[in-house]
């Protein structure tokens, strides 16, 4: 029983650092009312999320309901970003080595990764190839997921497609890195497990 209580507490303490360790991930969903300006939305969206340590160039927000293509639909209602320049870029002031967002385009969409020191470190030239917004043309559903995690600090990520500026939309931006502290706690937890485990053999 003894065995049985510790092991039990064990995991709810993995439970907790895991929890901890994705604390530090933040996502942009497009949807604040602070985007639009008297009413009206396809706005820049610039520096408005720097607070959270993240600005774009080249993004415009839209609102399903306003502005928004009907065909382009957010994925949480009723804000996304779309590419008002020939390419979407998006620069962190965080320390970041994950990126995700989910993507809805009417063409080839491709993504150039640069580190914080303005490098660039990966290149996806059509990572994605035909489209999936909301036409009988296109085989995909929208709002696909896109995630890139790196062995490196993120500094910028570049969107683009291959039909030019208003060709795609992103939502639920996110981004962050895992808490060294944390993770080095679920890693003892795992192996203390592990070793409880092994010696009940």
């Amino acid at each position: 029983m003894k065995n049985l209580l510790r092991t039990l507490l064990l995991v709810s303490l993995l439970a907790c650092f895991a929890v901890t360790a994705q604390a530090n991930f933040t996502v942009i969903n497009f949807d604040n009312p602070g985007l639009l300006n008297m009413g009206a939305d396809n706005q820049p969206i610039g520096v408005f999320y720097l607070a959270n340590g993240v600005t774009f160039s080249g993004a415009n927000g839209v609102w399903a309901g306003l502005s928004l293509d009907p065909t382009f639909p957010p994925l949480s209602p009723p804000g996304v970003a779309y590419d008002a320049a020939s390419i979407m870029q998006i620069d962190f002031s965080v320390p970041v080595n994950r990126v995700s967002y989910y993507f809805t385009t009417n063409d080839n969409l491709s993504m150039a990764v640069f580190d914080t020191n303005g490098h660039l470190q990966n290149l996806f030239v059509d990572f994605f190839v035909g489209c999936n917004f909301l036409s009988d043309f296109c085989s995909a559903p929208p709002n696909m997921l896109d995630s890139l995690s790196t062995n490196y600090f993120i500094g910028s990520i570049w969107l683009y497609s291959d039909d030019g500026p208003n060709s795609f939309t992103i939502d639920n931006l996110g981004f962050g890195t895992p808490e060294p502290a944390s993770l080095l706690l679920f890693g003892s937890g795992a192996l203390a497990i592990a070793s409880r485990l092994r010696s009940r053999r």
